[in-house]
């Protein structure tokens, strides 16, 4: 129940609020700097808030806690309506709420290690309710008009706090503890540097980092194109529950599709996709191929998503594997998409729908990179 309630935040956040932004009076490269700004803050506080919450030993009060903050910050928001207030207030609702994530995951991996849970049915549960808040925010706004997204966030986050009581404490004893698991080595100040500068390492930052990154403008403005083309707030909801079906889809057969498929060969698959999505997208085709081209989500996203995975799991030892994780997901989710959220603003200004084309051409440059990792990587472990 937790992480459906998480997800109906995400479903209401990621398609609504640039909306909500452009009804505050803020320009296409003011809701670009906005959206960016917590993603850059997430390279610093998200690490420093999930080294915290590990020293604590409390996971779930360290969540409540960040719930609360959130939900502090975004309650802020109502009453603003200057570019750089909303700047502050937002960056700081990014700070916390962007660790949410990681820190409720760290729980979920604990469950699954000591109770085993199914952590695919888990995630399933968010991903639906992600369909079901991106279709119901776009219902709302038909009937509302925008200024119905900070109450409907408001509630969303509510609910999550509410059920984070319900979450089992981590701090206790396992009931069934890992007694025969081997410890990993310890991580050496060495082996971190090695990883960082081993070329195909960060071939593979590159190659994957911008595949998502390449995303931007759908994420940030995506929406806003589609209003302006005449769509109500049910049909763009719908066109994004459309690319999460996708995902789920291919999340729940991955195993059997691509089990015995490289993980730099489903990034290179993956980023090709990506480009085709983004160069039929910038052509604003009719509303029934629009909705096809949304089923390439599970390609541009979630394959490149399974095929980074992939490649730290066969690539980097297993006693920086969290460390190759972590150092990814800032770099693509974090430096990379913000850089490419902030370029988006000024693009879709001066090229409107056909902005799609630069994402394009960034996801041409991973598929590139991609297909260079190929060559140079022998699927095997990296020498670290």
């Amino acid at each position: 129940m937790f992480y459906g309630a998480m997800f109906l935040v995400i479903g209401i956040y990621m398609p609504f609020f640039p909306v909500w932004l452009e009804g505050r009076g803020m320009s296409k490269s003011e809701i670009t700097i906005l959206i960016s700004a917590p993603l850059f803050a997430r390279i610093i506080f998200s690490p420093l808030l999930g080294f915290m919450t590990d020293q604590s030993g409390n996971r779930r009060l360290a969540l409540i806690l960040m719930l609360w903050c959130s939900l502090f910050f975004c309650s802020l928001l109502i009453f603003s309506y200057n570019f750089y207030i909303i700047l502050v207030i937002f960056t700081l609702f990014g700070i916390f709420w962007t660790t949410v994530m990681p820190v409720t995951e760290a729980i979920a991996m604990l469950q699954v290690r000591q109770h085993g849970m199914n952590y695919g049915h888990v995630r399933l549960w968010g991903s639906l309710t992600f369909i079901v808040a991106s279709m119901v925010g776009g219902w709302l706004i038909d009937l509302k008009g925008s200024e119905i997204i900070w109450p409907t966030l408001m509630v969303a986050i509510l609910l999550t706090l509410m059920l984070s009581y319900r979450l089992p404490k981590t701090s206790e004893i396992p009931s069934q503890p890992l007694e025969n698991a081997a410890p990993l080595p310890p991580i050496k100040p060495k082996d971190l540097w090695i990883l960082s500068k081993n070329p195909i390492f960060i071939l593979f930052l590159f190659a994957g980092g911008l595949g998502q990154a390449s995303h931007a403008f759908y994420y940030g403005l995506g929406t806003l194109h589609w209003q302006s083309l005449g769509y109500s707030g049910l049909t763009i909801g719908l066109l994004w529950s459309t690319g999460v079906i996708a995902e789920i889809i291919l999340f729940i057969y991955y195993r059997k599709w691509f089990e015995h498929i490289r993980a730099d060969t489903l990034l290179l698959v993956g980023s090709l996709v990506t480009v085709l999505r983004w160069l039929i997208t910038a052509l604003d085709p009719p509303l029934w191929i629009l909705f096809a081209v949304q089923s390439l989500h599970a390609f541009s996203f979630a394959m490149i998503h399974i095929g980074a995975v992939y490649f730290i799991s066969k690539a980097v030892p297993e006693k920086l594997s969290a460390t190759a994780q972590g150092i990814y997901g800032a770099f693509a989710m974090g430096s990379l998409l913000g850089v490419m959220t902030m370029l988006s603003g000024p693009l879709y200004e001066r090229f409107a729908g056909m902005g799609y084309m630069g994402m394009a051409l960034v996801s041409l440059t991973a598929a590139l990179l991609s297909w260079r990792l190929t060559k140079i990587w022998d699927g095997k472990q990296l020498k670290v």
